[in-house]
């Protein structure tokens, strides 16, 4: 599980199709998109949207995730500030081998 209150902010990368005015071509781009915590709430900050896309509160944003990442190709990444390293729970409070190797790539 997450701990959402260590975490900037989510990036994730979506196959996103393309258009020419109201023609839909036959591509498949990759586009980014970032989601963000403000006042609490969580948004969609999609550019091509026309305003960011409310997704609500944490377990809204939970099935936001699951929904998305059910669909394929769709990959999340987690933002955080490079000095934190606790940004997952774990079953123990000791640092996991994939912690570890986070840490020392950092360090690099």
């Amino acid at each position: 599980m997450l701990k959402l209150d260590k975490i900037f902010g989510f990036v994730m990368n979506i196959p996103s199709e393309c258009r020419l005015g109201f023609l839909w071509l036959p591509l498949k781009r990759r586009h980014w998109i970032s989601i963000k915590k403000i006042n609490g709430i969580y948004y969609n900050l999609d550019s091509k949207l026309p305003k960011p896309s409310q997704i609500g509160n944490e377990e809204d944003l939970y099935n936001y995730f699951r929904n998305q990442l059910h669909i394929n190709d769709n990959q999340l990444f987690v933002v955080v500030t490079g000095d934190n390293y606790n940004w997952i729970a774990s079953e123990d409070n000791s640092t996991s081998a994939d912690q570890q190797q986070i840490q020392s790539l950092d360090k690099r």
